[in-house]
């Protein structure tokens, strides 16, 4: 390794300015690598880019796999790999004797509109931890099947406008309810056994410090439960099942609280996974109503909304006004979300997209494609 020493400490380059020196310890346990989380957008490709093409350019060889998407031992001190993170991120990993770390561009935003700092597969070993506290065993909930569960049993979140909503339309006299952490409510429901578990995160998720870090795990655990990475069984997707209980158990209450709305003369305006703008006088009773973990208050109330599509709206509440956009505009590249105004939905310019090309490095569009 002497001569990478003289040749390749890479960690002086510009691109590198964010990265940790030195070889990190991490046992060659894939979890310990140092992280760096960035907001998906033009500049953290750019920089995810230049780093990869210098790896590239260098000779540094490919980080071999292991079965459950570790680092093999053999690649640990000189590797790398760049891969695609589910639906809404990319992850350089790094392993070398002048840095080691994982960097993750992610389109997951927390409640400061920063990038998520939790993974899919760090909030598993952190739900799996908690469960094991009440006496709940992952592992007997695994199945063999979890690919064609999650192809053919889970439903697609509820993201679209209401049947009479008119794009473009100025309402008022608008609210929005909310389910409160619905996914694991779902599970809460469907799954007793699971249920202090979850509500005992949930209490705890507005102290700080670690219990926030358990609200994040509680809902990164979910989409993890169905990726190709959940393997404790020697098959991937093991905890599909899970995932389609919490999915399909929250599209249920959705439909529920719609039938409510509608019977009770309000209109459903604009479905939001977990959540549904209406018009009409605010809904404070209802089957699933309560504070509890899975039911449903009002977060947002008199508001006036214009919807422009399922993924793109603007609401003014109280005086204030709230711009919702799914992804990375090119507005937001020469104003901030937070000096917009009425009207500037229809002046974003396009959606980021951002795919992977066959050498690792990222690739960008900008798209009116409703996502």
């Amino acid at each position: 390794m002497g001569q990478f020493k003289e040749h390749y400490d890479f960690t002086n380059l510009p691109q590198f300015s964010m990265v940790p020196k030195g070889h990190q310890r991490t046992d060659g346990n894939y979890l310990r690598f140092p992280k760096i989380f960035m907001k998906l957008n033009e500049e953290s490709v750019s920089i995810y880019n230049k780093q990869v093409e210098y790896f590239e350019s260098v000779g540094m060889p490919k980080i071999i796999r292991t079965p459950k998407w570790g680092v093999s031992l053999r690649s640990i001190g000189w590797a790398y790999d760049s891969r695609r993170i589910g639906n809404c991120g990319f992850e350089l990993t790094v392993t070398s004797w002048f840095s080691t770390y994982r960097l993750r561009l992610t389109a997951n935003v927390d409640e400061k509109d920063e990038a998520s700092k939790m993974t899919g597969r760090e909030a598993f070993v952190i739900m799996r931890k908690e469960f094991q506290k009440d006496g709940v065993d992952l592992n007997d909930y695994t199945v063999e099947d979890g690919k064609r569960i999650k192809e053919e049993e889970i439903e697609p979140p509820m993201i679209k406008l209401g049947e009479t909503a008119v794009p473009n339309k100025i309402y008022t006299n608008v609210h929005h309810l909310d389910f409160h952490s619905s996914y694991p409510g779902g599970l809460a429901r469907l799954h007793p056994e699971m249920k202090p578990t979850l509500e005992r995160i949930y209490e705890k998720r507005k102290n700080g410090g670690k219990d926030s870090e358990l609200k994040l795990a509680l809902d990164a655990s979910i989409g993890f439960f169905q990726s190709r990475y959940c393997n404790l069984n020697g098959h991937g997707y093991c905890l599909a099942n899970l995932s389609r209980d919490a999915i399909n158990d929250n599209n249920a209450r959705i439909r529920q609280v719609e039938r409510e709305l509608i019977e009770s003369g309000r209109t459903p305006l604009l479905y939001n996974t977990d959540g549904i703008w209406y018009q009409g006088e605010p809904l404070e009773s209802g089957r699933d109503h309560g504070k509890q973990i899975g039911m449903w208050e009002n977060d947002h109330k008199d508001c006036t909304i214009r919807i422009k599509s399922r993924g793109c709206y603007e609401y003014i509440e109280m005086g204030k006004y709230h711009p919702v956009v799914r992804g990375t505009t090119l507005l937001d590249r020469v104003k901030s979300r937070d000096q917009w105004s009425w009207g500037d939905i229809y002046q974003i310019g396009g959606v980021l997209l951002v795919g992977m090309k066959d050498d690792g490095t990222l690739e960008t569009r900008y798209t009116e494609e409703d996502i």
